[in-house]
């Protein structure tokens, strides 16, 4: 699949975070990473199951263990209040084994923030109802620089 990209009607922020998660892609499948679908696929797959589906992850992939893994590539922080609804879709999405783990790939200035300010989330909600953030919860998550997930051996 090729996205086309008409200059001037696209941010550069846009093209940067596209160009990121081809990186990624690419460090992936020269590590036998495989079934690699797109935020754009995914998007229309879920259009059709929207109860598995909470959170649309920029890209899905096989890990050569067999183990269905969420990419998130950041390149800017969101507010605690916005990871706290994604990482409660991403725990609901853990139970229903829709993925296995989540990977946030971000500069490397970014990825201890990050894991910092997930870490300081409590609660998450799930089906309407408020629970305490279970320690599994946030294990099936890892933040990773780009340069780390380059050289990742899994």
């Amino acid at each position: 699949q090729i996205d086309f990209y008409d200059a001037g009607r696209i941010a550069t922020s846009t093209m940067a975070h596209s160009l990121a998660i081809q990186r990624v892609k690419i460090a992936g499948l020269t590590k036998g990473w495989t079934d690699w679908i797109s935020s754009r696929k995914l998007r229309q797959i879920a259009t059709k199951d929207k109860m598995k589906w909470l959170q649309i992850p920029d890209a899905l992939a096989t890990s050569p263990h067999a183990k269905r893994i969420a990419f998130e590539i950041e390149k800017t922080i969101k507010t605690p209040k916005r990871y706290q609804v994604i990482l409660s879709n991403y725990a609901k999405m853990f139970l229903d084994k829709t993925v296995y783990e989540v990977f946030y790939i971000c500069p490397e200035n970014i990825a201890k923030r990050l894991e910092r300010l997930f870490s300081n989330i409590d609660k998450i909600i799930v089906d309407g109802k408020s629970y305490p953030l279970h320690e599994n919860v946030l294990k099936r998550i890892r933040f990773l620089s780009f340069e780390e997930w380059n050289n990742i051996i899994e």
